[in-house]
């Protein structure tokens, strides 16, 4: 036999479904959407979802906390509902499982002094890709984040 819940009952249940979807992105696939390799150390990071699904890349969920609490009190709109989850865009979680690789073209001045243009494989490891987003600011969906 169960019994109505209590006002502290009623209490507990909302703190605790309280939790909030946020974005969680992997640092090499924002690195990889940058142009020009050769800058990619000085760059200004910039990143769209618009082309993903929500349910694709808000995975990561941050519970109702005194942070958040006093996040909604300084911003406004940057929260939203659908019928099972809330979601804000007021934190991200950025992952650094994956290091960086590509081909790029490069200048070569080979042994006869002749200059040719070969393509070279470029990387960068995940602990640089770290230390970039963690020194430097990253724009998603025209929202500034930082490091803090």
């Amino acid at each position: 036999m169960g019994h109505d819940p209590t006002e502290e009952d009623v209490l507990i249940m909302e703190i605790t479904n309280n939790n909030y979807r946020i974005l969680n992105l992997e640092g090499a696939y924002i690195v990889k959407r940058v142009e020009n390799k050769d800058k990619v150390m000085e760059t200004k990071f910039e990143y769209s979802t618009a082309d993903r699904k929500v349910n694709k890349i808000y995975t990561a969920t941050m519970p109702y906390s005194l942070e958040i609490f006093r996040a909604f009190n300084l911003v406004d709109g940057e929260t939203w509902e659908t019928e099972n989850d809330k979601f804000t865009s007021l934190f991200i979680n950025l992952k650094f499982t994956k290091n960086f690789f590509c081909k790029e073209s490069k200048d070569i001045i080979e042994a006869d002094g002749k200059k040719v243009t070969k393509l070279v494989d470029f990387e960068i490891n995940k602990k640089d890709i770290r230390t970039l987003f963690y020194t430097n600011v990253i724009k998603i969906d025209d929202i500034e984040y930082c490091f803090f």
